[in-house]
């Protein structure tokens, strides 16, 4: 998936190529071909980005020359480099990909926070997600489509309400897959995750999965989810114990070549153990590689040795079995790791 982020923290580096040691060759020595490797950001990359006044930035996207931010903020700041004027813009805002001038022309107003911002359909719209009920006076219950250019509702989109928070969304052609805390999805019982057609809101019959049980109390959840290349599986993450009668504890991969999509027979136990109580559930981002063969899930939970809590771990997802481990996993040392990103051979922890 090309894009410039899909989180807003992400700092720290870690390398998740194995198998793979990555050294500088000489000048004079032909490098074989081999498979990319990210260059590296600086310890300073940009001085001019804007500064967020209050609340915090839950979700990044650059569509071409524009990069969108959706959070809990009500007011975002040009820098200093740039007159450090103060934009009253709640919860969405867009500023130059090349200069960080805020753009005052993109000004969608909504009545709450945003979890999620991911490309539309087309370069000129985007989907967004979270707590907000309007855009611009007009309904749209937690998932509205919006033109890049101002921020303007794509009125032809309406999912017809949903009861609960989303968390994430994801598009595959024109299917767009929507987790959170929701129940109900416009006239239809859908749990935690939906689809619905991308064009005009209405549910689909493709993904109508059954979540029951609690990791450790709180309220269920599909927090984060992600696609395989092939758009043939979908990693979910969150707070369920069992998926149509299926045990999947916190982590479960999803057979989206079905109609309707079920349960795969993909497994593993690495997240049953408990953590800290004070965590329904621990799990926090997940991406998977471009080839589609592994995935990177990172935890909070608070450090207990030989469990998943305050980790970051690869597993694969090419042997379609119960019972995978981790191929190796990362002790934070009790700190919280909240998303992660593969790239190039690299994989980008925020936390």
């Amino acid at each position: 998936m090309n894009r410039f982020k899909r989180h807003a923290a992400m700092f720290g580096v870690v390398s998740m190529m194995a198998s793979v040691l990555v050294i500088a060759a000489p000048t004079n020595v032909a490098q074989a071909a081999g498979p990319p490797v990210a260059e590296l950001p600086t310890d300073n990359p940009a001085n001019w980005t804007p500064n967020v006044i209050d609340g915090q930035v839950n979700s990044i996207w650059q569509f071409g020359d524009k990069v969108v931010i959706g959070g809990t903020f009500t007011q975002i700041a040009d820098s200093d480099i740039n007159g450090g004027a103060v934009h009253d813009q709640p919860y969405l805002a867009a500023f130059d990909a090349t200069s960080g001038v805020v753009d005052a022309g993109f000004d969608p107003v909504l009545n709450d926070g945003v979890e999620v911002v991911i490309p539309g359909t087309d370069a000129n719209t985007l989907f967004i997600g979270g707590d907000f009920n309007t855009v611009d006076g007009v309904n749209r219950r937690k998932v509205a489509k919006l033109n890049v250019a101002d921020g303007s509702l794509v009125e032809a989109f309406d999912i017809n309400g949903m009861n609960g928070r989303v968390r994430d969304l994801r598009l595959v052609d024109n299917t767009l897959y929507a987790a959170g805390l929701f129940t109900r999805v416009g006239l239809e019982d859908r749990e935690l995750l939906v689809s619905v057609d991308a064009t005009s809101g209405d549910v689909t019959t493709d993904l109508d999965l059954d979540f029951a049980g609690l990791h450790s109390g709180g309220v269920g959840k599909v927090i984060k989810i992600e696609t395989t290349p092939d758009a043939g599986r979908m990693l979910i993450t969150g707070n369920f114990t069992s998926i149509d009668g299926v045990v999947r504890d916190q982590v479960a991969l999803i057979d989206l070549s079905t109609s309707p999509a079920t349960v795969s027979d993909w497994q593993t136990d690495w997240y049953a153990a408990d953590c800290a109580s004070v965590f329904d559930s621990y799990t926090r981002d997940l991406d998977i590689s471009a080839d589609g063969t592994y995935a990177i899930i990172v935890t909070t939970g608070a450090y207990r040795a030989g469990r998943s809590c305050d980790t970051v771990s690869r597993l694969e997802l090419d042997d379609e079995t119960a019972g995978v481990t981790p191929t190796w996993v990362s002790y934070t040392g009790g700190d919280t790791s909240y998303s992660v990103e593969i790239h190039d051979g690299v994989a980008y922890i925020g936390g």
